[in-house]
């Protein structure tokens, strides 16, 4: 055989090893699920209205839905009428050749558009400061009530319990705004003694405002929730207006 022909069987060769090797590599590779996220809008006050549902995923074949009431449906873009009020569960499921990807948010069906804390019992401290610092052992326990609310603001009870296990904040802070997710976070601080006294985060508990609204029509529900994390107990009350 020709040494020109050799090696022009030799580069075809070499050619076909090549696309052979791409090719087992792609065939090997491990592609991602589905991306996923989802949006609603329409009304969400009243009983009966309807909601829209659109999912936003760019590499989904199909897209499954379960409302949390029972009710199911199936599309990229789909409707839903909530028959009562609550707080639903829903969640979108995108599928592909790969896999699955499956996504959740809280819908509230309420007419309830504000939450007003009333008052936090503190039933339960930690015995150690957050973190795993102990207290001070000739200073009980003073303690201080800070909220931070969902636009960030941060409300001080201006309230100091002294004692050790159990207190009682009377609040008067301001309205808060329902939004969907939105969460308070109830943060309680030892207070050391001394002309200016140190605060030493002893813990803290979120509170979501999803899950608890109201299911009345009622303009005005008063209400309470025992919240934990941890060691540290409290119970928020509070009233829902419209």
């Amino acid at each position: 055989m020709p040494r020109k022909m050799r090696i022009i069987i030799s580069k075809i060769l070499t050619l076909l090893a090549v696309v052979v090797l791409i090719a087992s590599c792609k065939k090997n590779e491990v592609k991602p699920n589905p991306t996923l996220r989802f949006t609603y809008s329409g009304s969400i006050s009243s009983a009966n209205d309807t909601l829209f549902f659109t999912a936003l995923s760019k590499d989904a074949n199909s897209i499954s839905w379960n409302f949390g009431d029972g009710s199911t449906a199936n599309g990229f873009v789909v409707s839903h009428v909530f028959h009562g009020y609550g707080c639903y569960s829903v969640s979108a499921t995108a599928v592909n050749d790969n896999g699955s990807t499956t996504a959740t948010i809280e819908v509230p069906f309420t007419l309830f558009r504000k939450m007003i804390v009333k008052s936090v019992e503190v039933l339960q401290i930690p015995p150690y400061a957050y973190g795993g610092v102990s207290w001070d052992p000739n200073d009980d326990p003073d303690l201080n009530l800070k909220i931070i609310l969902p636009d960030d603001t941060v409300y001080t009870s201006g309230v100091t319990v002294n004692n050790s296990t159990t207190g009682l904040f009377t609040l008067n802070p301001q309205a808060v705004t329902y939004g969907l997710g939105d969460k308070i976070s109830f943060e309680i601080y030892d207070k050391d003694i001394g002309s200016n006294p140190d605060l030493y985060l002893m813990g803290y508990a979120n509170f979501s405002l999803c899950p608890p609204i109201p299911n009345s029509p009622s303009s005005l529900y008063n209400d309470s929730t025992n919240l934990v994390n941890g060691s540290l107990r409290l119970k928020v009350k509070y009233t829902w207006s419209q």
